[in-house]
């Protein structure tokens, strides 16, 4: 919003199906019930996006389970689970501590070669060839 600031789109829907509402007894009726048709299936279309079962009330009835279920169905998008992202500085003190392990491992293997290496070092070495930059 321009002269608001940053507002959810919820919001702004719920205001204007109020406003909708209270305007019903005006003279343009079926404008008014025309935009809370669209708004009913502007929801109905958002609930029915993946990982949303409609058929889930039919399931009361039936031991079946829904052709729309969850099970067996993949997700296009990977969820990492984990602690709060890294800051920019963060990352990059992390980045530079690995990247001085990587060159004292290969400093030690120039200086007493590959079988000095312990199985931490080898597994970090193999680790670092392996990510793609």
């Amino acid at each position: 919003m321009l002269f608001l600031g940053k507002m959810k789109i919820k919001y702004i829907a719920i205001f204007t199906v109020v406003i909708d509402l209270l305007m019903l007894n005006s003279g343009n009726a079926g404008g008014h019930i025309a935009h809370l048709g669209g708004a009913l299936w502007g929801f109905a279309y958002a609930k029915m996006l993946p990982g949303f079962d409609p058929t889930r009330i039919f399931n009361i009835f039936s031991g079946r389970k829904s052709v729309f279920s969850k099970t067996g169905r993949k997700t296009r998008f990977k969820v990492h689970h984990g602690g709060k992202p890294l800051t920019d500085d963060e990352f990059n003190r992390q980045k530079v501590l690995r990247q001085q392990k990587i060159d004292a491992i290969l400093e030690k293997i120039s200086r007493s070669g590959y079988d000095s290496l312990t199985k931490e070092e080898k597994a970090l070495l193999f680790s670092s060839s392996q990510k793609k930059t």
